[in-house]
């Protein structure tokens, strides 16, 4: 199964911060995760054609992650409003969140990384660990 970048983005992924380049091609689980992910990818075989149709039917089965059996690293960063936990992203801002679930909030979205970035900043004991995080998504 292969997926194919569209344009290039940043996407955080594994607790690190990814950038990729239009034209980047990824097979297996990674191009699985970011078909259904909704990062800016195309399917570049049907394989990959039918996850995203399944996908945008409603299907969804959940894919292993890179701490899984099966899984694999680099993938992309959650799309905002897409969580494989199950958990609606729309939401306000949960600042006393974890750091998985705020950076699962942010996504690559700048303007929700700035926000969580000025909230966590604002608090008595911030996290330097999602600064940083969130700090990488700002760059």
């Amino acid at each position: 199964m292969r997926a194919i970048a569209t344009q290039a983005f940043k996407a955080y992924y594994n607790m690190q911060p990814l950038t990729f380049a239009a034209g980047e091609e990824f097979v297996g689980d990674a191009a699985v995760y970011m078909l259904r992910t909704g990062a800016p990818v195309e399917p570049a075989d049907d394989e990959a054609r039918q996850v995203l149709a399944g996908h945008q039917d409603g299907e969804h089965q959940e894919e292993p992650t890179p701490d899984e059996p099966g899984g694999s690293a680099p993938g992309p960063a959650e799309e905002e409003g897409d969580d494989p936990d199950g958990q609606d992203q729309g939401g306000p801002l949960d600042i006393n969140g974890t750091i998985s679930e705020i950076l699962a909030w942010v996504g690559v979205d700048e303007d929700r990384a700035l926000e969580a970035h000025d909230a966590e900043q604002a608090k008595a004991k911030p996290r330097p660990t999602l600064l940083s995080a969130l700090d990488a998504i700002l760059d």
